[in-house]
């Protein structure tokens, strides 16, 4: 298994790692969009300024998670330029930090995910965060729920939450 040095170190187009369908690339940041369904909406801009800093000393140091963009995706994506080939489904932080510490490429682990998956990894990434609001919470139980089929309590299972937490945030939708 190589060290993250050496994946950070691959080309764009270099397959470096992975088992079946996932691979490890450095790919170009203006062939990677933001993933409509992420449940964060605000990123503290003295933070980014922050990372963007120590990526612009140190290099990035762990790979964001990216799929395949859907075909679904790629009309409202398209504008004129580079049209994008990815969705970032997690390391936003890090994405928009390499973009304020003008990089080019970030290393991504790229594995193909349906929508549901997306969001359930978007959901139970986010709430490891102390900065998201209850209402960002709110909205990402809400929307797992919508994309997935499942019930609250499932989501509570699935994040190790309590029924009572997961009803009393979807409450704030109300």
């Amino acid at each position: 298994m190589q060290d993250l040095q050496t994946t950070t170190e691959a080309t764009t187009s270099e397959h470096t790692e992975g088992s079946g369908a996932d691979r490890f690339e450095r790919i170009d940041l203006d062939l990677i969009v933001p993933s409509p369904t992420n449940p964060r909406k605000h990123f503290d801009e003295e933070k980014l300024r922050e990372l963007a800093v120590s990526i612009r000393v140190a290099g990035v140091h762990q790979p964001i998670l990216v799929r395949p963009l859907p075909a679904d995706r790629v009309e409202e994506t398209s504008y004129g330029g580079v049209r994008p080939a990815y969705e970032l489904v997690a390391g936003e932080r890090r994405y928009r930090a390499c973009i304020k510490a003008e990089q080019t490429t970030i290393p991504a682990l790229i594995r193909p995910l349906t929508d549901a998956q997306v969001v359930e990894i978007q959901i139970v990434e986010n709430l490891q965060r102390d900065d998201l609001t209850e209402l960002e919470e709110a909205e990402g139980y809400s929307q797992l729920i919508r994309t997935t089929g499942v019930n609250a309590e499932e989501v509570a299972t699935r994040i190790g939450r309590s029924r009572a937490y997961v009803y009393g945030r979807l409450k704030l939708l109300d």
